[in-house]
């Protein structure tokens, strides 16, 4: 049983944002703009993990070849992955009057397609694009950036709630992250060591 949700996480993680997505849509009218908005970019989430691991595909392997590292097994990657994201979204979507729980998810968004762009540098790709680069423009970096622009101009946020979206963010990230590279035997500062190389050449 354990072998199978392990080799279907990211099939069920895309049950769910189908299952969110229609509950949205049905549901459009009497749901908060901000409950609307954070299931649409549950769904974009999704739709942005199968860019980069499925069609087309390549950006777990791209990541491992420049940054030296080998992640043992691809579906507890699959795990953590889908657990942070799940830590991200449920709690946006359980307590829609929560501003700044909404705004995480946003700002992740704005985040990722400022980490695809950087990546065309830093793994010296012959083309503009990075597999998720398509979906973090498309549809990421809008629906994050029209939703912070509706929490400001609504007034819906303080300027103390941002620092604390922006450091629950980046403790699911980094978390995440060092889970992945920990199991696979690196060090995660050599890790870190190595994003730096890569994208100062130092």
């Amino acid at each position: 049983m354990t072998e199978f949700l392990l080799g279907n996480v990211l099939n069920l993680l895309g049950v769910a944002s189908v299952a969110t997505l229609i509950y949205v849509l049905a549901n459009w009218r009497r749901l908060p703009v901000l409950q609307r908005l954070v299931g649409l970019q549950f769904f974009f989430v999704f739709l942005h993990i199968m860019e980069e691991q499925r069609f087309p595909g390549g950006f777990l392997e791209m990541l491992q070849a420049k940054l030296n590292f080998t992640a043992t097994d691809p579906h507890f990657g699959d795990l953590v992955l889908s657990a942070a994201v799940v830590v991200m979204f449920v709690p946006a979507l359980l307590f829609p009057r929560r501003t700044f729980l909404a705004m995480v998810p946003m700002v992740l968004g704005i985040f990722e397609l400022v980490a695809h762009t950087a990546g065309i540098w830093m793994f010296d790709r012959t083309t503009p694009y990075t597999p998720g680069l398509a979906t973090a423009a498309g549809l990421l970096f809008p629906t994050g950036a029209y939703s912070i622009y509706y929490a400001v101009t609504n007034r819906l946020m303080r300027p103390r709630d941002w620092l604390f979206v922006l450091l629950y963010m980046l403790f699911i990230v980094g978390v995440g992250q060092q889970i992945v590279v920990r199991s696979s035997g690196m060090s995660y500062f050599e890790f870190l060591a190595n994003v730096r190389r890569s994208l100062f050449g130092r």
